[in-house]
């Protein structure tokens, strides 16, 4: 699959992730996601997460112009590249669930925003109710770093999200 990604990324191409992309279904009957890894700001891992489904704009994806990706699917520099601001944290959407059962919390996270940087654990706190009980749930976070492109993240209950 890596492959595949990279020559879409390379491309700049616009795609929708489904089991016709990669001529196979991994896992029949189950939500899958794709995580393309890179480099964050500051050098900092970084994993960009799509549900099955999904549209990825791969001119939108940071480096992607240059083509900076190398054999393991991380940018070759640091940073998050293509940041036109000054690199602060501006959180255009959040829900957190299971996908199925979800609660907005953009508000809850913008307001949690310090100095640029965006830092809270993954749980029910967050959200001020547990909006599926007995099912995992994770964090979906679509941002942008100063004026940069709208990125994605998520983190799973139980984690730390930060940002950059």
């Amino acid at each position: 699959m890596t492959q595949r990604i990279r020559q879409l990324v390379r491309g700049n191409q616009r795609f929708q992730l489904s089991n016709g992309l990669f001529n196979a279904d991994p896992a029949p009957g189950q939500r899958k996601t794709l995580q393309i890894h890179t480099r964050g700001y500051g050098g900092q891992p970084h994993v960009i997460e799509f549900a099955e489904g999904s549209w990825i704009d791969a001119a939108r994806l940071t480096g992607t112009r240059a083509g900076q990706w190398n054999q393991g699917g991380r940018r070759n520099d640091t940073g998050y590249g293509n940041d036109d601001g000054d690199g602060r944290v501006n959180v255009q959407r959040a829900f957190y669930g299971d996908g199925y059962r979800q609660v907005d919390v953009t508000a809850r996270l913008r307001s949690q925003v310090r100095d640029g940087r965006l830092q809270v654990s993954v749980d029910n706190h967050l959200a001020g109710i547990d909006p599926a009980p007995g099912a995992r749930k994770s964090l979906t976070v679509e941002f942008t770093l100063g004026n940069g492109p709208v990125l994605q993240t998520t983190a799973q209950e139980g984690q730390w999200l930060r940002l950059p």
